[in-house]
């Protein structure tokens, strides 16, 4: 609002920023590996975040609608590269319990998630310019390279000698295996659909089906993400003590019977509980996929993680439009859509416990 006040830029062209930012997002996702060809890992990450504060700082005098798109899209595309060489360093560590170790790392994302909108209402309420949120974020990566360069640098396993960048054929090669990845991304699919409607169209149902306010709804949300990190917490101790997909489907149960109550309840107080434990139902189903999917083969683990993040980035851009769809004909069914894609994700969890014992384990024992 405060962009489109001081530019003139209708609100509705430039909510599209998103759109282009998630469009390079996952183009920068889907080509990081090719990088990795050339250069190290961490000059990667180095490199891109180098770059991504000249156009952070454009951003700052961006006045026309053309230059937010192309500079959003930029940075979609740089932070997509990153995103997946950070997430290949998790995978490739020496730390055993990969379940663990992704869970505690992508805690940090629904903080971030939970801490932005604090910070932009703090610089709008105190009538301060919103350029200023790009000094901000300037800042941030400024403390990132400073990390990166005073501790990242000295792990051992960056200091490997870079994967070769495999075809398709050299990493998917049996077929009880590929069948799982294949279940993975659509089990991360599903469940980001659920995710994303929970965390973006639930307010929007809550002040129109419920008659929440706009603080109570925005506390829903903030209830759900600190309900989610508290919950990786506990995933984080949990993961390896219990089978991830036993651990994947209790979560899931969790989190459809929460919904249910959450949803089917007038009372804002019960509405409130419910969502403490949907949250901690969504907490730990993403970090313990990813990090099961992206070790089902010991060979490039680059593409299988750019491959899962491809899904999961399907499924974030899809839920918005089902949601826009299925509102116009019922507003109630539009927010059921977060429990029916998480009953999917149960049915596809379960019967990849099944496929996985009967043809993976077997193989093992044999």
């Amino acid at each position: 609002m405060d962009i489109s006040t001081t530019t003139g830029i209708d609100v509705g062209n430039l909510n599209l920023i998103f759109t282009f930012y998630t469009i390079g997002s996952v183009i920068g996702q889907l080509t990081s590996v090719l990088y990795n060809k050339k250069f190290k890992a961490l000059n990667i990450i180095l490199t891109g975040f180098i770059v991504l504060i000249p156009i952070t700082f454009s951003l700052s005098f961006s006045n026309t609608l053309v230059a937010f798109y192309i500079l959003y899209f930029i940075a979609g595309y740089i932070l997509g590269v990153i995103w997946i060489q950070a997430n290949r360093n998790i995978i490739r560590s020496k730390v055993r319990n990969k379940d663990r170790l992704t869970t505690i790392a992508l805690s940090f994302y629904p903080l971030g998630a939970f801490a932005a909108p604090f910070v932009a209402s703090t610089i709008v309420s105190n009538n301060l310019n919103w350029r200023i949120l790009y000094y901000i974020i300037i800042l941030i990566i400024i403390v990132i390279i400073i990390l990166y360069l005073t501790i990242t640098r000295k792990v051992k396993y960056d200091t490997i000698k870079q994967e070769e960048v495999l075809s398709f054929k050299e990493i998917f090669l049996y077929k009880n295996k590929n069948t799982i990845f294949i279940l993975t991304a659509f089990i991360l699919i599903a469940y980001c659909i659920s995710e994303t409607v929970i965390a973006t169209w639930s307010p929007t149902f809550l002040r129109s089906e419920k008659m929440f306010d706009i603080q109570s709804a925005a506390l829903f949300v903030s209830i759900f993400w600190i309900s989610i990190i508290a919950g990786r917490i506990i995933v984080g101790f949990l993961a390896g003590k219990i089978k991830t997909n036993y651990m994947v489907l209790i979560l899931s149960g969790i989190a459809v019977a929460s919904m249910f109550f959450m949803f089917l309840s007038d009372s804002k107080y019960f509405i409130f509980i419910a969502v403490i434990f949907a949250g901690l139902g969504f907490s730990g189903i993403f970090p313990l996929l990813i990090s099961s999917g992206s070790t089902i083969y010991k060979k490039g683990k680059g593409m299988l993680l750019t491959i899962l993040f491809a899904s999961a980035n399907f499924g974030i851009s899809t839920s918005s439009y089902l949601t826009r769809f299925v509102s116009r004909h019922n507003m109630t069914l539009s927010i059921f859509l977060s429990i029916i894609f998480m009953s999917v994700t149960m049915i596809l969890v379960i019967f990849h416990i099944f496929y996985k014992k009967r043809f993976i384990d077997r193989e093992i024992k044999l």
